[in-house]
Parts: C-alpha cells; structure tokens; sequence
C-alpha cells in the first residue's frame, strides 16, 4: 500500500507535457533574437537578421504554427510547427526576409527560424513570432 500512495503522489506531481523528439543541435551556430512578422493583406512578412560574423550558416529552415482552436487553450504544450520554406544564405548576407501567403484561417499564427550548417545539423531556434490574422485567405483579391 505503501508503494502505491508513493507512485501516486509521484503521478500525480507531473504534467505530462512532452515536446516532440529534437534532432541533436550543432552547438556553434548562433541563434536568430530578433524574429520579426507582420500581417499584410495577402500574408505575413517575416524579417531577421544574423551578425556578420556568424559563420557555418548554410541556411535557414522557416516554420510556421497554424491556429489551432483545439491548442489554444494549453498554455505550455508544446506546439505543432511545419516547414515554410528553407532559405539559402549567401556569403556576407546578414539581413533576410520571407514573405507567407500561404495563410488558410483567421487566427493566431507562430513562426521560428533555425539555422542549419553544411551536414544540416540544426542550431538553435529562434525567437517566437506572433502574428494574430483577422481576414481568411479566400477573401482576398489576387
């Protein structure tokens, strides 16, 4: 009886929450902190930098979390990302930008950015941008 109480109070002090598994991370690449969207009319631009001496920069993977009226009201799980687009970069670029019309729904959307080096080992995500859409895609004039 014991043992049980023991386990139970051991059950019932977690929360269950788990991230999806991560790919090991090449720890030299530097991490984007300046993530920027905005909400157009026909999408959402996405603006970033890197400094001028990040090197081992390839490219970037953008991802992009869709509005989830399920999701939404889990404050702390971790969220569904799907790949946008992958960016090359080129030799002394520092500043990028994406532009997503791929946008379905009203709703909250999330996006990152993570760079990847030469072997695609990932480094760290950046920033969350948060961009909150009020129009739905098949109104808009193309």
């Amino acid at each position: 009886m014991f043992l049980f109480v023991c386990w139970l109070g051991l059950m019932a002090g977690t929360c269950g929450k788990k991230a999806p598994p991560r790919p090991p991370r090449a720890p030299h690449l530097p991490a984007v902190k300046d993530l920027q969207a905005v909400v157009f009319h026909s999408g959402v631009q996405l603006d970033w930098t890197m400094p001028v001496n990040a090197e081992g920069v390839d490219r970037f993977e953008v991802y992009r979390s869709k509005p989830d009226s399920a999701g939404e009201g889990c404050p702390g799980c971790p969220r569904g990302y799907e790949l946008v687009r992958s960016i090359d970069v080129k030799f002394g670029q520092t500043y990028f930008q994406l532009f997503d019309r791929n946008i379905e729904a009203e709703g909250r959307y999330y996006y990152r950015v993570i760079p990847l080096d030469k072997r695609s080992r990932p480094g760290p995500d950046s920033n969350e941008a948060e961009v909150i859409v009020k129009w739905r895609q098949d109104t808009v004039t193309k």
